[in-house]
Order: structure tokens, then C-alpha cells, then sequence
């Protein structure tokens, strides 16, 4: 019987009662000591000399099924030369103990490149930590090869598409940087992106229609989230920004006696290019958001942050949040007696629904400046102008018309809430 991955784990580290051998195919067998240590190693027969001999190819965990079983192509083109793959594999090892494992190059890059340009550097290393480094980290990094890789990746596309993408662009990313600096060679992930891979990135196109948002409101209303939550919540669909902006917001970026909240250029997408900051308009309707979030803050700096205490407020707060509203949506929102259709949204349905009403409120450059868009062409390299006071009565009209909407004085279906 060929080994698997789960008897490989029932008998790691689990006391035996004699040392014993487990044949795999091909050559490759483990070998479980007394105390359970569990050893690949490759049965092969060497002409010369007339007899069979074993080489040790790694250990499990260290190095999967997958690892070992890739390493057979290599061994068998050695003993077709002439070599003796025990030898071979012992000097290797002398050379590989100066090699940078996964970890270490990826903690190199890390502290050399991605913490400096990424700003959600920590949610890159997190990912690396949960998915990556308990599998694969110790291995010596450029002798990981792409089955190895795959074989990582593959439950994830199931489950956590977005989350695989990240850790190939990552990943491709350190093995380019490592050959840059000459700290490594190899780059088995070169050619493998999110579609190759089977990860669909198709845009998405949902949007609140009318009846959604007057169901979405009810939700917001009902749900049992916090305060500060809901408020961050109803500031993205006002505003349409990018979730990141209203997270890096400070409280000194908000300036309620103008009635202006300035994006620095640092904190949205397309300040890099630009070097230019956002400055919204803040009507005296949500006026009273603003001044509600800076009191529930526990910062002196950060308008939203964790609950009691005074760091900015996590990245997956928000989605968080989102699903409660989703959950209440679904279960307890009716029409008629009968559940709603239902499909799920995310931040940036938000985001679409308000750009698509602004169309009917205002200019569509100055709509584009609203949700920091960059204008075509060169105007951004000659219009400096911020747009903001033609913002507002784009902004108080969309303000307006959700009240409306909330209120139920649109023409939408009436709904109910279980309890």
C-alpha cells in the first residue's frame, strides 16, 4: 500500500515498538524510528558494486510526500551517470547548509523590501505565517520546486482564492527580488499566476439597486455590530472611498470647522502617481458622524480603532461587520412574509453603488475626483484644483436621496424584520 500524507501524520512522533520501513514506489520508502521520527529515504542498486544501498532524502514534516516523491527524478538521472546518489546527496548538503531556507528568505525580503512598500505588510507576513510556514519554511528555498508549490497552493484556491493569489504575487515577488540581489537562483513560481493556477479574478459588478439599499439600511439598523462599525460602514457608502482611506484616517486629517476630510496622498491608491491628496467635503448632515466617531475613538490619533483600545482599527473589522449585516439580511429581512433573494456583497458594492448614483447628481470628472479616480490624459499634470466645493452638492443630493431611501419614501417594496 503507497504511503499518504495520513499515515505519515498518524505515525509521526508516536513511540514504536522496533524500528520499521514503509515502502513507497519508485524506490522511496520512510523509515519510523523508536520515538517516531519518520525518514525518506531511496532504495537503488549500484551495478558496480553489485548491491543495493539507501540514501536519506529528508525528513517528514520538514519535507512533504509530494517534496519526496519530486526528488526521484533527480536521484535516478545521478545513478544513470554513474554516481552514487548517497554521496552526492551528502556533499549537497554540505553546500545547501550555506542556502537560505524559505523562511529565512522570506524574513530577508521581508524586512529589506515588503515591509518598506507594501503598507499592509503585516497582513502579507500573517499569510505567510498561517499558510506557508508551518509546510514549507524549512526547506532550503531554491531547491522547492513548482509540484511542491502547487501541492501547497491547491486546497487554498478551493477555499481561499483571494488568499492564494496573495501568496503567489508574494512569493514570485521574493524569488525575483532574491535573484536581483544574488542571494538566490532558482525561481520555480516564474511563469505561475492566479489564472494559470485556476483563480478567477472576473470584475464584479454588484451594486445596490433601490429595493437593496432600503433593505440594506434595515440590516445596518437592526444588526448588532458596534457603533463605531455602523458608522464606518455608512461613511463608505457616503463617500464611496476605498476602505483603507477612512482606516488610516486621522483625527487631524479632519477639519469640522471647514468641513473637509483630507486624504493624505500616502493614503490612497493613486497618491503615489499623483502626490496629491483627497479633500472631501463634509456636509453638516454627516457632520455629526464624524464627530460621533472622533468621541468613541480610544485614540488620540486614529479616528476608527479596535474596540478598547487605541490601535487602528484591523483590516478585517470591516468585512467582519459585513457579514453580521449579511446574516440579518438573510435570515430575518421579508417581504410578504417571504425571505428576500439574497446575494452577496462586500465593501465595494458600497463603493459602486454610491459612484453609480453620483452620475445623477453631478458632473463625471468631478464623480471620478470623488472616489480618487485619475482623470485620462495629462490633467492631473497641470489641474491641481481639488474639486472639493463642487463635490458637496454632489454629495448632499446622494445624502438626500439615501434618507429618502431609508426612510421608505421611495418608490420600493415595504419589508419587515423578524425578530
Amino acid at each position: 500500500m503507497a504511503l499518504t500524507d495520513k499515515w505519515l501524520k498518524a505515525h509521526l512522533n508516536k513511540p514504536q515498538e522496533k524500528r520499521f520501513e514503509k515502502a513507497h514506489r519508485e524506490g522511496l520508502s520512510v523509515r519510523v524510528s523508536l520515538n517516531g521520527a519518520v525518514t525518506f529515504q531511496y532504495r537503488y542498486y549500484l551495478r558496480d558494486r553489485k548491491k543495493y544501498d539507501r540514501a536519506t532524502i529528508g525528513y517528514y514534516p520538514e519535507m512533504s510526500l509530494a517534496a519526496a516523491t519530486a526528488e526521484l527524478p533527480r536521484l535516478k538521472v545521478m545513478l544513470a551517470e554513474g554516481k552514487n546518489p548517497k554521496l552526492e546527496l551528502a556533499s549537497s548538503r554540505i553546500y545547501e547548509a550555506e542556502k537560505l531556507t524559505l523562511d529565512q528568505l522570506f524574513t530577508k525580503w521581508y524586512e529589506e523590501y515588503c515591509s518598506k512598500k507594501k503598507k499592509a505588510h503585516e497582513e502579507h507576513r500573517r499569510t505567510y505565517e498561517i499558510h506557508v510556514k508551518q509546510k514549507i519554511g524549512k526547506l532550503v528555498a531554491e531547491n522547492i520546486t513548482r509540484p511542491v508549490f502547487l501541492e501547497l497552493l491547491n486546497p487554498i484556491i478551493k477555499t481561499y482564492p483571494s488568499i492564494a493569489e496573495r501568496i503567489i504575487i508574494n512569493l514570485r515577488q521574493m524569488y525575483e527580488w532574491a535573484r536581483l540581489h544574488q542571494i538566490a537562483d532558482a525561481d520555480p513560481l516564474r511563469d505561475i499566476t492566479a489564472k494559470k493556477v485556476g483563480i478567477e479574478s472576473g470584475q464584479d459588478t454588484r451594486f445596490f439597486s433601490e429595493k437593496e439599499m432600503m433593505w440594506f439600511f434595515t440590516a445596518l439598523e437592526k444588526t448588532r455590530i458596534e457603533e463605531k462599525n455602523k458608522m464606518f460602514i455608512e461613511l463608505s457608502l457616503h463617500y464611496a472611498c476605498r476602505p483603507a482611506e477612512l482606516r488610516f484616517t486621522e483625527v487631524e486629517h479632519v477639519n469640522l470647522d471647514f468641513g473637509t476630510w483630507n486624504v493624505p496622498w500616502q493614503n490612497h491608491k493613486i497618491g503615489k502617481k499623483t502626490k496629491q491628496p483627497i479633500v472631501r467635503p463634509i456636509i453638516p448632515e454627516i457632520k455629526k458622524l464624524w464627530e460621533r466617531a472622533i468621541e468613541l475613538s480610544g485614540s488620540h490619533k486614529w479616528i476608527f480603532t479596535n474596540r478598547g483600545t487605541s490601535a487602528q482599527i484591523d483590516r478585517s473589522a470591516i468585512p467582519a461587520s459585513i457579514r453580521c449585516i449579511e446574516n440579518y439580511w438573510r435570515k430575518k429581512l421579508k417581504v410578504n412574509g417571504e425571505p428576500i433573494k439574497y446575494n452577496p456583497f462586500c465593501a465595494y458594492t458600497l463603493r459602486k453603488t454610491a459612484r453609480t448614483n453620483f452620475a445623477n447628481f453631478g458632473e463625471w470628472a468631478v464623480c471620478e475626483k470623488m472616489i480618487g479616480h485619475k482623470l485620462p490624459g495629462e490633467s492631473d499634470k497641470y489641474d491641481y484644483n481639488t474639486y472639493s466645493e463642487k463635490m458637496r452638492p454632489i454629495y448632499q443630493k446622494w445624502y438626500d436621496y439615501t434618507q429618502q431611501v431609508r426612510s421608505g419614501n421611495s418608490k420600493v417594496v415595504k419589508i419587515s424584520s423578524q425578530k
